[in-house]
């Protein structure tokens, strides 16, 4: 059940930027940010509204994700009583999910065509999602550290990793999972700051 859970969590997250990074590298595209600039609107008025939006268009898409996880996770319950496992699998999949869709906005910002901005949101959304704890890996065991040491650094790398690694295998600290979450919460709060920013500067000119 941990890799069915896992697959349906990648599908819903290689779904989701196309919800989101649409929203503001279209606006840019066509140069209708300026259209802004009349309103009494504020740049997180703008942000938080449009990030909505995309939230609201995903619903389909979460409710698949949630009906498949219900069905994945009845197994362990069932089973094994593993409730924590499950509350865990559920919170590690919405950090995710609000680390892809700051990332989207932030890029949807940034980029001044549409194609660009999906291509890029893919390419940094997998590389700090499944690439980055992979190389990570590599080089803790190119270093020949303690196996306990390469798991626990692997799971810090990424909160699925760690998820996987925490609960699934048992290899590390659930501690260390949480510390995992935070680094991915507060560098997601940092892309939707740094995002407002950018979308305020270029609705002044």
């Amino acid at each position: 059940y941990e890799f069915s859970f896992l697959f349906f969590m990648g599908i819903t997250l290689m779904a989701a930027p196309l919800f989101v990074v649409n929203l503001f590298a279209r606006e840019r595209e066509t140069n209708s940010l300026d259209m802004l600039r009349v309103t009494l609107l504020t740049p997180w008025d703008v942000y938080l509204g449009k990030v909505r939006a995309g939230v609201l268009a995903m619903r389909p898409l979460f409710y698949g994700f949630f009906a498949a996880s219900a069905l994945i996770f009845s197994i362990p319950v069932v089973i094994h009583g593993q409730v924590l496992f499950i509350a865990a699998g559920i919170l590690t999949s919405a950090v995710a999910l609000f680390f892809v869709a700051t990332l989207s906005a932030y890029v949807g910002i940034v980029a001044r065509r549409t194609a660009t901005a999906v291509v890029v949101t893919y390419a940094v959304g997998a590389f700090m999602l499944c690439a980055f704890p992979a190389l990570v890996t590599m080089a803790m065991r190119g270093a020949r550290a303690p196996h306990v040491i390469v798991n626990t650094m692997t799971g810090l790398s990424s909160p699925i990793s760690g998820w996987d690694k925490f609960f699934t295998h048992g290899d590390a600290q659930w501690d260390l999972w949480i510390i995992g979450l935070a680094i991915y919460t507060i560098v997601s709060a940092g892309l939707a700051v740094f995002g407002v920013r950018r979308l305020a500067r270029a609705d002044d000119g």
